[in-house]
């Protein structure tokens, strides 16, 4: 009898959980609400050679693919050529102008995110 209602009582939280997620991403709380969102953004100069700066940094505070996405599509918009990777949580960026690392950051905390570390090359 005890078996039972500890069975009913753990499917019933995971129920709860699953209902609760489903309402989040529902009213659009979630950032990974309405599947894959995010529409590529390509470097408006799409010639490397052009980008004689390069650093890789690290981000905090990705929680999906699509985080990765928006993150890259906002520096690809800023004139920058950027490669986000969401499962090593960073990004390796291209730029053009020796002094771009603090408009990096700034794009990057404008988004939502945490530069931890940035390493020019």
């Amino acid at each position: 009898m005890i078996v039972n209602i500890v069975i009913v009582a753990v499917l019933a939280l995971i129920a709860l959980g699953g209902i609760r997620t489903l309402i989040k991403n529902a009213h659009g709380e979630s950032c990974c609400s309405g599947g894959n969102t995010e529409v590529p953004v390509k470097p408006v100069d799409r010639n490397k050679k052009n980008y004689p700066y390069k650093c890789i940094i690290i981000i905090e505070g990705m929680k999906c693919i699509n985080c990765a996405k928006r993150i890259q599509n906002k520096l690809n918009g800023a004139g920058m050529w950027a490669k986000v990777n969401f499962k090593k949580n960073s990004a390796e960026i291209l730029f053009k102008e020796k002094d771009s690392a603090e408009s990096i950051e700034k794009i990057i905390e404008d988004a939502g995110y945490k530069v931890v570390n940035y390493k020019e090359e």
